[in-house]
């Protein structure tokens, strides 16, 4: 009996595809709410059960909220040990993936190899026959195995966690590298640092992670990118030590080669890309303090390029947003430079503003943008003492009696009676 109800539990081959049957979708998830709730009442959780409920618990677009939430909360209802989790990952999790095992990995001890094993083209033969692949929510196996395991017993499933995790990160396909994504930030939360770092894990995440931020022109680019930086840059505070050389140059080369040699010269006129790198670059500012400085070059003038009315192309109120806001950021991490940048940021925020004052219509991001103005404009005279007397700067785009009113403690106030908010 529990058999049959394991059956009815797993996920169609079909269900991997983009397009999906509306009639077998609905069909096949009524099955499985009702033989989640049999295999609640009636039967003891085995690894197995376990494995094919845990399938069942994910963001998928095959499942309906409520089957989700059934093997969810049959799940919590659980008690579980090391030895389920080690039982599900050996007999339900690592058999999927000895089919292409990951060339860079000892799979007896979870250990990074010194030379990836077949040689140098063994990541192209890598990618074939990915047997892992017709079974659609094995990474949510791999989660649920993940979040049970407390800190001192990763050391024990190393061999058997690692290979599953590193295969979705590395894969070539956006959607399981963004799974993989997922699992590996699940992974730090409580893995020990120690274990990152002895197994040599620790590195070959940072350059796997490096990769998927090279991943463009996808529909789920911005989703990577909004995803990978804040995994990053908690990897990088595990493996490298407070203040240290090290950590400095992994912070760098995540803005400089990642975000700024990567992101924005190649995909520099992909909008939803950009606005991405803004919304996670305050996260790394402040990562890298005044660090920053060395990157003013390229941070600036591109705050200012993403906020310049252009009439080639529409005007985009939450890439604006998350220009200012990054602007905001590296006034603020930088202030010791701001002189020398002073001219260019109220040339730049003052033709913005001066355009959102010539636009008739409201928005309703005006409130937002008009606070985010006023912060600029008050950190920037922070950073600056001289910028508040010196009108001649703002006289070009606004009259004068506007400019002091911007750096008042109602400035926000002062940009709603000119903005129609």
């Amino acid at each position: 009996m529990a058999d049959e109800l394991v059956q009815k539990l797993r996920v169609p081959v079909k269900f991997k595809a983009k397009t999906l049957d509306n009639n077998g979708l609905v069909e096949w998830n009524k099955a499985a709410c009702n033989a989640v709730k049999e295999l609640g009442k009636k039967h003891p959780l085995t690894a197995d059960i376990i494995a094919s409920v845990a399938a069942l618990d994910g963001q998928e677009d095959w499942l309906v909220e409520e089957t989700q939430q059934l093997a969810h909360d049959l799940l919590a209802s659980t008690e579980s040990n090391v030895e389920t989790v080690i039982s599900v990952l050996e007999n339900n999790v690592k058999p999927l993936f000895l089919s292409n095992p990951h060339p860079q990995l000892n799979l007896s001890t979870g250990r990074v190899l010194s030379h990836p094993a077949g040689g140098d083209m063994a990541s192209q033969d890598y990618y074939n026959d990915q047997t892992w692949k017709t079974h659609p929510g094995v990474d949510n196996i791999v989660s649920w195995c993940i979040r049970q395991l407390p800190p001192e017993s990763y050391e024990q499933v190393w061999h058997l966690l690692t290979p599953p995790v590193m295969t979705f990160l590395d894969d070539y396909q956006a959607p399981y590298k963004l799974r993989g994504v997922r699992l590996v930030s699940e992974l730090l939360q409580n893995v020990p640092s120690v274990v990152l770092k002895r197994t040599g894990v620790g590195q070959l995440l940072m350059t796997s992670l490096a990769r998927v931020l090279t991943v463009l022109y996808d529909a789920l680019t911005p989703r990577l990118i909004r995803s990978t930086v804040p995994v990053t840059l908690n990897l990088i505070d595990m493996i490298t030590a407070p203040e240290s050389a090290e950590r400095f140059d992994q912070l760098c080369i995540l803005l400089g080669e990642s975000i700024i040699g990567g992101v924005w010269v190649y995909a520099t006129h992909d909008e939803k890309t950009l606005e991405a790198t803004m919304d996670v670059l305050p996260l790394i500012l402040h990562a890298l303090g005044i660090g920053s400085v060395r990157y003013l070059k390229a941070l600036i003038p591109q705050c200012i390029y993403c906020i310049t009315p252009n009439e080639l192309r529409p005007s985009l109120h939450a890439l604006e947003i998350a220009s200012l806001r990054t602007l905001l950021a590296v006034i603020r991490e930088c202030q010791p430079r701001m002189h020398r940048w002073k001219g260019a940021i109220i040339e730049g925020v003052g033709k913005f503003w001066v355009a959102r004052c010539n636009k008739k219509e409201k928005n309703d991001d005006d409130d937002v943008l008009c606070d985010l103005v006023s912060d600029v404009f008050n950190s920037l005279s922070e950073a600056c003492p001289a910028v508040s007397d010196n009108y001649a700067l703002w006289s070009n785009f606004v009259c004068q009696d506007e400019y002091p009113r911007l750096l008042s403690t109602t400035a926000a106030d002062a940009l709603r009676n000119v903005i129609p908010c």
